[in-house]
């Protein structure tokens, strides 16, 4: 039997390299660490008391807290993905903030760094460890 002669109707004449599936996981995680969360502390600041004397604001893009040096990071996780297996554990990191506290009451602010929890990491392999 004889082949059929081929016909392409195709624009890109090479077969387009797809990425590292897990890359793109790596770096949406990323994304999501540096920058979406800075858009949700965004959107939640300032939080007000029910009076209104107190204001607590997290980093942001008012001009209340511009010179506070407001941010937030992580520090090393407590243990390696190893070690969180093997404890059933789950691979976290503290994750800190540095908040303003505005007082109607007092002429000074008050910023204080603050330890919001420990934050689940994504694995170099794209995954979760949750309690092991």
């Amino acid at each position: 039997m004889s082949k059929l002669p081929t016909k392409t109707y195709a624009r890109a004449t090479e077969a387009l390299e797809l990425p590292t599936l897990i890359d793109v996981q790596l770096d949406s995680f990323e994304t999501f660490k540096s920058e979406s969360l800075k858009e949700l502390f965004n959107e939640i600041s300032p939080i007000e008391s029910f009076n209104g004397n107190l204001k607590l604001y997290f980093p942001c893009d008012l001009p209340e807290v511009e010179g506070f040096d407001l941010t937030y990071w992580f520090e090393e996780p407590k243990y390696s993905v190893e070690e969180c297996v093997e404890r059933d554990m789950s691979y976290a990191a503290p994750l800190y903030v540095r908040t303003l506290l505005y007082s109607a009451d007092q002429d000074q602010p008050i910023v204080q760094d603050i330890f919001m929890g420990d934050f689940p990491l994504m694995t170099p392999s794209g995954t979760f460890i949750i309690n092991g």
